[in-house]
């Protein structure tokens, strides 16, 4: 699954390790399930839990060529620390089948 493809977070890269072994990565919907988003690999990233929520919250939006774009929130708590990541691209799996596809990208921007 996920957790196989991503070495850490798709957007800080970080990977997190509990003493007890579980790791603080999560497989996020691209295109949610709410609006008909598959559970295949493809319309899947993964993800540390803050940006998970981030991402589920509207913080980052992703370009169809794997582009990060952070909304301009200046007076929102935590804003200067997603901000950092505008403009950066996605940390993605090496193999071109499992990365995430480009539709599912679309179909979120335009929800």
């Amino acid at each position: 699954g996920i957790y196989q493809l991503y070495s850490g977070c798709a957007i800080c890269g970080q990977l997190f390790e509990a003493p007890d072994g579980s790791i603080d990565l999560e497989a996020a919907h691209i295109l949610p399930k709410a609006n008909q988003g598959p559970d295949v690999l493809q319309n899947g990233l993964g993800l540390c839990s803050r940006h998970h929520w981030a991402f589920d919250h509207g913080w980052f939006r992703i370009t169809s060529d794997y582009e990060i774009r952070v909304p301009e929130y200046p007076e929102l708590e935590g804003y200067s620390e997603l901000s950092q990541y505008d403009g950066t691209y996605l940390q993605l799996p090496s193999q071109e089948q499992m990365k995430p596809h480009p539709q599912y990208i679309r179909q979120r921007n335009q929800n």
